[in-house]
């Protein structure tokens, strides 16, 4: 059986724009025009002026309906003004790029730091008691909340409670905002029987894909032939499917973060285990398909079988921690695991990736040249 694991590397590849800052540019560039109707800032992210050419067709053709959407998903979100701030500090650090998850993450953290020094230093649980505790997340000092902007260091047990509540709604409405740029937009953008075929999709026949992405793409370019019916047991999109026909209730995307607690604080502490993926993936009933597939081909015993063996390629994909226990079944259960990598410091990620998911002596065991079992080749 061969299964192929995709990653947004697989998209970037063939031209689509599905990173971060892309989705992140086309936001701003709304914002400016058809929210805001001015620079709501007093920097530029963007080079709108480059920017502003690529979007101009679509939004002259943009249904009012879906406009609307984007404006009631767009506007005041608090994330977004958080990951603009963010990567503007990193674009004047010469790093042109941002990690979602990552500033997600950051500030999550940071929540739970401030709940568990009210805690502590309020063993009664007064909700209402305020405590001066300083934090350094912008997104936490600068966000409005109750009509008023939070005090730099002004929370309660209750204050705080309502800050994680309308990070939570706001995160929906982020993840609905990208749902729609990755359907309308990319479909208006993207020729994709114009896109290049490349190597090693176009010579390898998979069996079952498994896709980190949203997105569509390895059917639209390389399977065309395939019917929805069968896609359904063909490929699990293992973080939701991208449809533009959803809503903010019924979207299936997962965004969210990895695991960060220790120890017994990871199943006795829910505070917020809804920004987490692996509750997104329950949640959503996003993640269990690709476990019948290995369940289904591999036995242990038959292992030596050529009928049995599983050979999985990942393509695309940075093997992030946020995705381990994914990773980790997929390596156990195949006979061979070939990883792309496009990089000598993509591939140097990997490796410190692959230590933290499967263990230093696992990895030496798996690429040792007597029982190689993971196999790392350039991008064609």
């Amino acid at each position: 059986m061969n299964i192929l694991v995709i990653g947004n590397g697989f998209d970037v590849a063939h031209g689509l724009p599905t990173k971060y800052q892309d989705f992140l540019e086309f936001v701003d560039y709304f914002e400016r025009n058809f929210i805001y109707e001015k620079d709501i800032t007093n920097y530029s992210v963007f080079n709108l002026e480059k920017s502003a050419s690529k979007y101009k067709d679509y939004f002259d053709q943009l249904e009012e309906k879906t406009a609307e959407e984007y404006i009631s998903l767009i506007k005041d979100n608090p994330w977004f003004f958080h990951f603009k701030e963010m990567y503007y500090e990193k674009l004047a650090n010469k790093q042109n790029w941002i990690d979602f998850e990552a500033e997600i993450s950051n500030v999550i953290q940071e929540l739970d730091r401030i709940r568990k020094k009210l805690l502590k230093d309020n063993p009664t649980k007064n909700e209402n008691a305020h405590e001066q505790i300083e934090t350094e997340v912008i997104i936490i000092k600068r966000v409005k909340y109750e009509k008023r902007y939070i005090h730099d260091t002004d929370f309660s047990l209750k204050r705080l409670n309502g800050i994680k509540l309308m990070f939570i709604n706001n995160l929906s409405r982020l993840t609905r905002c990208l749902e729609l740029y990755l359907t309308d937009y990319l479909d208006y953008y993207i020729r994709y029987d114009e896109c290049e075929k490349k190597e090693p999709f176009k010579s390898t026949k998979y069996d079952h894909v498994l896709n980190f992405n949203y997105t569509n793409t390895y059917r639209k370019i390389y399977r065309p032939d395939i019917t929805n019916t069968i896609e359904k047991h063909f490929c699990n999109y293992i973080h939701g499917k991208a449809k533009k026909e959803n809503t903010i209730e019924n979207c299936d995307l997962v965004l969210g973060i990895e695991e960060y607690l220790k120890g017994d604080d990871r199943n006795k502490d829910n505070e917020y285990i809804e920004f987490k993926k692996f509750y997104q993936r329950i949640f959503k009933g996003t993640g269990s398909l690709y476990t019948r597939w290995l369940n289904k081909a591999y036995i242990p015993d038959d292992k030596n079988d050529p009928e049995k063996r599983i050979y999985t390629s990942i393509y695309g994909h940075s093997i992030a921690t946020t995705d381990g226990d994914i990773i980790k079944n997929l390596i156990e259960a195949s006979y061979k695991t070939t990883i792309y990598y496009h990089s000598k410091d993509a591939l140097h990620d990997i490796i410190l990736n692959l230590v933290q998911i499967i263990g230093e002596e696992e990895l030496i065991t798996r690429t040792s040249d007597d029982s190689r079992s993971i196999i790392f080749k350039p991008t064609p």
